[in-house]
């Protein structure tokens, strides 16, 4: 869930919600938040050295972002059920604090209580979605901040007595020991080494070097990668980009630089359209079944994967890494449809016979609709993860890029390793949710 669209709609409301003020001066004030806002974003832009010309496709992409991540990103973590108890007795409290705050009439009463539903619902979305230690630990930091915000002189024994909970609950959440929180010799040693960071070039420097020395440490690029990359623009997949920096690559990312955050067919595109260009990326780095939640690394951005396989080819495999190098599209528009079959949830679908073999077959899935997934995740994030069985696995999937198009079988004259998803040739798929699977045939030149 984005943190920024979420903070601009909290200054948003905050300009409407202000207690005790005419239509009039709300309207003003919301006015004048916008416009800072915007202002605000333009500025940075420009001085990020973008072009305004580009805001707009950002904004979308944000957006998409935005209302992609409760369905393709929402986790629960065992044993962590009893948060959302501590959650519930804690915006509890911040509503009782305001109603037992000594401010009387309706017109006083209701921005206050819009403003703790805002703070419960943002709570909610920012440590409960994606409800891992940090997030939870997240969420419960600013539920503190509010709970301290309302403590007024009536009723402070409430809010503060709930706001030292709420931090009990932020260490727990983290799996820290209380003494190692509040050990004033540890907080005195980070101090200082935070200020020397700030002063000292030389000590950032040599932070610079330990940390570049750990990740080349951990990366460990074999010589005949390094050797291949050298004065190449390079792409890196899925995630590791922190190696291009320890590397000294010339890096050149894709829009949405890490392939599981391109949840949703917009996503998807601009990734793709972004590397088959020739503008793109002469190389492409790729690490072997990395893949986050239990996903099928070949299914992250699905037509982005598609044009990988159409644009590159393999240049040297090492280890768990693999270096595309690009080439002439290889893909033809000549698609064919193979089969098409409606599946109820856990219903075996097979997978066709590639008509030749030199082709790529894919496979799309359309859902049958559901009013009650849709609303879940509005509110908050769905309880019916979609998950597609191969034979090989069982693999989560972004219901948004369940049409794919999710490659099922690729050729053994691809030149990837069977490590990287060359090979891979799936008997038949299993949804757990009921829809329609279509598999067409991409011939390869």
């Amino acid at each position: 869930f984005s943190n920024g669209t979420l903070a601009i709609a909290t200054v948003c409301l905050l300009a409407v919600i202000s207690p005790g003020r005419a239509a009039i001066t709300r309207a003003r004030d919301l006015g004048l938040a916008l416009l800072v806002i915007v202002v605000s974003i333009c500025t940075f832009w420009i001085a990020a050295g973008q072009h305004l010309t580009n805001l707009f496709s950002w904004v979308v992409g944000s957006i998409q972002l935005t209302t992609g991540y409760a369905e393709a990103m929402a986790i629960e973590v065992p044993d962590a059920a009893s948060q959302y108890l501590v959650l519930a007795l804690l915006v509890t409290a911040l509503f009782l604090a305001i109603a037992k705050s000594g401010r009387k009439g309706f017109s006083t009463q209701w921005p206050l209580m819009l403003a703790a539903l805002w703070t419960g619902f943002m709570v909610l979305r920012l440590g409960f979605t994606r409800h891992d230690t940090t997030h939870a630990s997240e969420a419960f930091l600013l539920l503190f901040g509010a709970l301290i915000a309302v403590g007024v002189r009536k009723t402070a024994w409430i809010s503060l007595s709930a706001a030292a909970i709420a931090a009990v609950v932020t260490i727990g959440s983290e799996g820290a020991s209380y003494s190692q929180i509040l050990d004033p010799g540890r907080l005195a040693s980070e101090a200082s080494a935070s200020m020397s960071a700030v002063v000292s070039g030389s000590y950032r420097q040599s932070l610079v070097a330990q940390s570049r020395s750990s990740l080349i440490s951990y990366y460990h690029l074999a010589p005949s990668i390094q050797r291949v990359l050298t004065n190449k623009t390079v792409a890196i997949d899925p995630y590791q980009s922190n190696a291009a920096f320890a590397y000294g690559m010339d890096w050149k990312p894709v829009p949405v630089l890490q392939t599981y955050s391109a949840y949703t067919p917009y996503l998807d595109s601009i990734n793709a359209k972004a590397l088959s260009s020739s503008d793109g990326p002469q190389m492409v780095l790729r690490n072997s079944g990395a893949a986050v939640d239990g996903r099928n690394p070949l299914w992250e951005s699905p037509k982005y994967m598609i044009a990988l396989m159409c644009n590159f080819e393999s240049r040297v495999e090492s280890g768990r890494w693999i270096v595309l190098e690009r080439a002439a599209d290889r893909c033809t528009d000549s698609s064919v449809q193979l089969d098409e079959q409606h599946v109820t949830a856990g219903e075996k679908a097979p997978v066709p016979k590639s008509p030749g073999p030199n082709f790529l077959v894919t496979a799309s899935i359309k859902l049958d609709p559901s009013s009650f997934s849709s609303l879940e995740r509005l509110l908050f994030k769905t309880g019916n993860a979609l998950f597609v069985a191969t034979g090989t696995g069982n693999y989560r999937l972004p219901e948004d890029n369940a049409g794919g198009p999710l490659i099922v079988h690729a050729p053994v004259d691809l030149g990837w390793g069977r490590a990287f998803g060359g090979r891979v040739d799936y008997a038949d798929l299993t949804s757990s949710q009921a829809g329609t699977i279509t598999f067409t045939a991409i011939p390869l030149g």
